[in-house]
């Protein structure tokens, strides 16, 4: 008999002890009866081959393991399995045949068993098989495989640097994340000392820090709990992060993980809203100041430079009634002139004074029944002119969350040039209401027939003192729809305007 040489693998006692059994006896070169029944006692799998694939003797456990519970030897492997399974067991049979010497491969079968498989040259032509099932270690082993991989690939994703060291304060783990803040990659930064990430001013601290940590009951400490730490990048820069710190025993070795947050982008942001909170402090400052010189400039306005006005209109009225009858024609005209423009300057005055008011002035919001403000804004405008044709038409049920004493200011203005424009119209229309978009947004128009305006103009219609038409056509200030414009857009709501020339125009505004 040849000379056999054990698997190169350990192999479980059993295992061994039955191949030992098997290749110590010449039984197995003659196939007698003593190999049987050592082959069928053993509970493994069993079986001779010749060097072309054929089964020579296979005992129950080898046949259930190819699928051939039935066959009897001897038969053909290949006509039971895959022939790509086939294949790969005659291959790996004639490589050990080849080197005359025996080898172990790990085998998958169609039922999801995987078996080590031993093979014993018996001679030139001729093996010797013994199999192990070793599915549960396989199933394990994949198992564990599978738990690395997926870890791995959390590890690899995470934007967070995840470091762990030994307790000798080695890096023994080090993602992606963590080549991405540091600038290392993990091949440079295996193995080395923990002092490599971080800056030397803080390497006694540090080392201070994780001592109290390891002998500590806290097994985790959270991010943020010891405060912004610093690292150190390859390229010698510092920068700040937060960290969470776990610590276990494995295998009698203390392990330590962090998981690293670079906040340098969130200090930075931090800083600009410091900066822009000082801006803005400084900005109020400045409003602040400007308003207590806007109330100044107002009290002037309506104490000082009201006075003189009154005087001039006074005195001119005067010169008309008690001298009148000594003036001319011309010289009387120039008094009315001078009395008309005084009267304009002083409500040029009045419509600043109220601009003013609404800008600084507080809203306090409450339902508003804006159909009911319409109703009476229209009833107090007809009153006015009570010969005029115009047909008021008001929308019920118009509410809206605003401040009433506003609202009605709105309604004023842009009711009172509905009717201003209208009026060189034998008869009118101007109509209050509502519409509610797809979007949820609640819009309230005044539309009227008038003369309407040529809306390349229109970007000019809301600036305080803009008249589209002449004061001779249509009176007023140009101060109407700066003020309606700054009470809507002090609801945060927004105003806008469609019209044409003598088709009238509809004035449109939302009050959220």
């Amino acid at each position: 008999m040849g000379r056999f040489d054990h698997p190169s693998k350990p192999l479980a006692g059993r295992w061994s002890a039955v191949l030992d059994r098997l290749v110590g006896s010449s039984a197995v070169e003659h196939g007698d009866g003593l190999f049987h029944a050592v082959a069928e006692d053993s509970g493994l799998p069993v079986a001779t081959k010749r060097a072309d694939g054929w089964v020579e003797y296979a005992n129950e456990p080898y046949r259930r393991l190819i699928g051939g519970a039935g066959a009897e030897a001897p038969f053909d492997e290949a006509a039971l399995l895959p022939a790509e399974m086939a294949e790969g067991l005659r291959r790996r049979d004639r490589a050990a045949l080849a080197d005359g010497a025996s080898r172990q491969d790990d085998e998958a079968f169609p039922d999801g068993r995987v078996a080590l498989l031993t093979r014993v040259p018996l001679g030139e032509d001729r093996l010797l098989v013994l199999g192990l099932d070793i599915s549960e270690r396989s199933r394990q082993e994949k198992g564990v495989l599978e738990s690395r991989t997926l870890f791995q690939g959390i590890l690899d994703i995470a934007n967070d640097g995840v470091v762990s060291i030994d307790e000798n304060q080695a890096i023994i783990l080090y993602n992606q994340g963590a080549e991405r803040i540091f600038g290392y990659s993990a091949a440079e930064i295996l193995g080395r000392p923990l002092d490599t990430l971080i800056p030397a001013r803080f390497h006694a601290v540090h080392r201070g820090h994780l001592k109290a940590f390891s002998r500590s009951e806290t097994v985790a400490r959270q991010m943020g709990d010891r405060g912004t730490i610093y690292g150190r990048r390859r390229d010698g820069s510092d920068f700040p992060c937060e960290a969470s710190i776990s610590h276990l025993s494995l295998g009698g070795r203390q392990i330590f993980t962090a998981i690293l947050r670079d906040i340098t982008a969130v200090r930075a942001a931090e800083a600009a809203i410091q900066q822009l909170n000082a801006d803005l402090s400084n900005r109020a400052i400045q409003l602040e100041n400007a308003n207590r010189e806007l109330e100044a400039f107002s009290y002037s306005v309506s104490h000082d430079l009201r006075a003189p006005l009154r005087g001039i209109d006074g005195f001119s009225q005067v010169l008309l009634e008690d001298y009148g009858d000594k003036l001319d024609a011309e010289a009387q005209d120039y008094l009315r002139r001078v009395r008309a423009a005084s009267q304009q300057m002083a409500q040029l005055i009045d419509d600043i004074l109220d601009l003013s008011r609404l800008t600084r002035g507080e809203i306090r919001r409450q339902s508003v029944d804006l159909s009911a403000e319409a109703r009476q804004v229209a009833a107090d405008l007809a009153a006015t002119e009570p010969g005029r044709q115009v047909i008021f038409v008001v929308a019920d049920g118009a509410f809206a969350h605003a401040d009433p004493h506003l609202t009605k200011v709105v309604l004023t203005n842009l009711l009172g040039n509905a009717w201003k424009y209208t009026s060189r119209h034998p008869a009118a229309r101007i109509e209050f209401g509502v519409a509610d978009e797809p979007t949820g947004r609640r819009v309230f128009f005044v539309k009227d027939d008038g003369a309407g305006f040529d809306m390349a103009y229109v970007d000019k219609l809301f600036g305080a003192f803009q008249r589209l038409h002449g004061v001779k056509d249509f009176a007023g200030s140009g101060v109407g729809l700066a003020t309606v414009q700054r009470i809507v857009h002090k609801h945060g709501g927004e105003v806008w305007a469609h019209a044409a020339v003598e088709r009238g125009a509809t004035f449109f505004f939302t009050l959220p």
